[in-house]
């Protein structure tokens, strides 16, 4: 994203904006009782593959929802845009023009 932003932390999501993320390439995370071991400002270091985040500035880990390879190959592709374009240029999906 333009703001460098890789990934959103809450307890919970609207689907809507759940969604809406996935469009963007951006991961959103969910985690129970995430704000109790997280303040604003708080360095996160997030590993999507496991669903481990670490909060650097408290030295704290807790584990989160894995996300879906799905939405994992959106995220890496920039979008769910850049995703159906590559997948058009690679043959995977044909271009319905």
């Amino acid at each position: 994203m333009g703001a460098g932003i890789k990934a959103v932390f809450a307890t919970s999501f609207a689907r809507l904006q759940f969604r809406n993320a996935i469009n963007y390439g951006m991961s959103f995370v969910t985690a129970r009782d995430m704000n109790l071991a997280c303040e604003t400002g708080d360095e996160l270091e997030y590993h999507p593959e496991t669903g481990m985040v670490y909060n650097l500035t408290k030295n704290l880990q807790f584990q989160c929802v894995p996300v879906a390879p799905f939405v994992a190959e959106v995220a890496a592709s920039g979008g769910l845009m850049e995703f159906i374009r590559k997948k058009i240029a690679d043959g995977t999906v044909q271009d319905l023009k």
